[in-house]
């Protein structure tokens, strides 16, 4: 059976359910799937709008915009959702910019995973993501990616000055991995992040972003040395502008308190 076969029978199944409030659905290995597929599992969604947990993984597919507009709509209905993961590539900001608006609609969230990756987009998706948060107040976990896209520090401002109206979030992580974020971009969301309170976790991924220096890693350091809050804390940067003392200035404040964890 081929996977377009087995991808029908497994929406049809679905389709026999009623009343779900959980639903994973995860199509990573579904490469010669299209967007017309998506329409099964909007079907599922218009059928199962008590949903309160939903994770879709798109990683694979060849969803043009059009299907990710499909796929917006329905997301719009489910106004019972708290938690929400969905993993988006090869798209472009008309496809994102549509689902961030649905995501605007979704104010019972309180924890958030959208990832678009490998995708042309740009600080118009960022911008439009950033408006979404703006009615997300009770979110206590976010974690956003967009690694290997046209972001700038332009998007990274816009996003982050929304992220610290969140005044209930405990856990954030954002990956700007593969983008052209600089120190710019970080300094303008460390001076957003102070203002996060009860925030405890914190990871960032910074991989091959060259225009982040060592500069930029003193001032990590500081923000979490500062933060007696965060016990948690992941700082990914790989190939980037920061080099062994700008790694070891971060690995330095793990001495100077307890973490839960403490990765560099």
């Amino acid at each position: 059976m081929c996977i377009r076969d087995r991808y029908m029978g497994i929406t049809r199944s679905l389709l026999a359910l009623q009343h779900l409030t959980a639903l994973h659905l995860n199509f990573e290995c579904c490469d010669n799937l299209t967007d017309r597929s998506i329409d099964g599992v909007v079907d599922v969604l218009q059928r199962n709008k008590a949903l309160t947990q939903l994770s879709l993984h798109f990683q694979s597919m060849m969803i043009m915009d059009a299907g990710i507009i499909r796929l917006s709509l329905s997301l719009r209905s489910l106004v019972c959702l708290e938690k929400l993961t969905i993993s988006l590539q090869r798209i472009t900001d008309e496809g994102s910019c549509k689902i961030a608006d649905a995501i605007s609609s979704l104010s019972t969230l309180t924890q958030l995973r959208v990832w678009i990756t490998h995708s042309n987009i740009t600080d118009m998706t960022m911008k439009s993501i950033a408006s979404a948060l703006r009615s997300l107040t009770s979110l206590t976990e976010l974690d956003l990616g967009f690694w290997i896209t046209g972001i700038t520090d332009d998007g990274v401002s816009s996003i982050s000055c929304k992220i610290s109206k969140l005044s209930q979030l405990t856990s954030l992580s954002l990956n700007f991995a593969f983008t052209r974020v600089s120190d710019y971009g970080i300094y303008g969301l460390l001076d957003n992040l102070s203002l996060l309170e009860k925030l405890s976790s914190i990871c960032l991924f910074i991989d091959e972003c060259r225009d982040i220096t060592d500069e930029c890693a003193e001032e990590i350091a500081e923000f979490i040395r500062k933060r007696v809050s965060v016990k948690e804390v992941q700082i990914s940067a790989f190939d980037s502008g920061i080099t062994n003392a700008g790694r070891k200035a971060i690995k330095s404040v793990e001495a100077t308190r307890e973490f839960n964890r403490f990765i560099v």
